[in-house]
């Protein structure tokens, strides 16, 4: 007969703990995933892994990642707003040539780019930065308008 014991409990950590477990878990993270990419490549055999991280500490040179989680929330804000900039940009074009700008025939949405704060960095596919832990977020939208008389 096998007992097994199990024993729950319930951490309500600070916000500094919570901090601080969120960069242990993801360096926990991390090193489990450089360990296991290493064995499966043949580098390291598996009963050498424990010694080896021991002695060496090549994986504390990994970069950290950081990932915005809530761009979700965004995304319909930041279109909209960036469809009413298209507007007022297309105004302005139409005001210095004597053209009055209609209505909107169509509106295509196009790739969000999550970069670094000051990146000059940009991708016909998007960008999601990992590297910084400040974001700025770039909405691109299409739009094309009705020209007035």
């Amino acid at each position: 007969m096998e007992v097994t014991r199990v024993i729950v409990i319930q951490l309500k950590p600070t916000k500094e703990q919570k901090i601080i477990l969120r960069h242990l878990t993801y360096s926990a993270s991390k090193l489990w995933n450089v360990a296991n990419y290493n064995i499966k490549q043949g580098n390291i055999k598996p009963k050498e892994l424990k010694p080896t991280l021991k002695e060496n500490f090549w994986y504390k040179n990994l970069h950290s990642q950081y990932y915005y989680t809530k761009i979700a929330d965004l995304k319909v804000d930041m279109l909209g707003l960036a469809t009413k900039d298209a507007m007022q940009r297309a105004e302005q074009i139409a005001k210095n040539t004597g053209i009055k700008i209609g209505k909107l025939k169509s509106a295509k949405m196009g790739v969000f780019q999550i970069t670094a704060p000051y990146s000059t960095e940009v991708s016909d596919y998007g960008i999601f930065d990992t590297m910084s832990i400040n974001k700025e977020i770039t909405a691109v939208v299409n739009c094309e308008f009705e020209i007035k008389d």
